[in-house]
């Protein structure tokens, strides 16, 4: 078997500094910038806390409804077809992303069931 690695450039980057786009995509290849949306305030947030990241998604959220796939605590997180094949092992439903984020943090609390957006 041939041992294949993948080369991929990280770029540090530091608050503020400017990247040339136009050169990395005439470059033609993958490159990680590494740093360069630390300081936007969504990672600010979820550097705090998961929480702190959902509610200030939370606060730009309209009051549209989104398609939500909840599956049972038993299906280990696999969105897929029951045992016989016979139909899907989750459901379909219609809730905000604050009802979401709601049902996420009770999740990570006390278990329950999978969701999907």
């Amino acid at each position: 078997m041939q041992n294949v690695q993948r080369c991929v450039r990280t770029i540090e980057y530091s608050s503020g500094e400017s990247v040339d786009f136009q050169a990395l995509v005439e470059a033609g290849s993958p490159v990680i910038l590494k740093g360069y949306v630390r300081s936007w305030p969504l990672i600010q947030a979820g550097l705090r806390s998961s929480d702190d990241a959902m509610a200030y998604l939370d606060s730009y959220a309209i009051e549209k409804t989104l398609t939500c796939y909840v599956g049972d605590s038993d299906m280990d997180g696999r969105f897929a077809y029951n045992s016989d094949i016979t139909a899907f092992n989750f459901r379909s439903e219609q809730i905000s992303v604050s009802e979401f984020f709601r049902r996420l943090k009770i999740k990570s609390r006390e278990g329950g069931d999978h969701l999907y957006i």
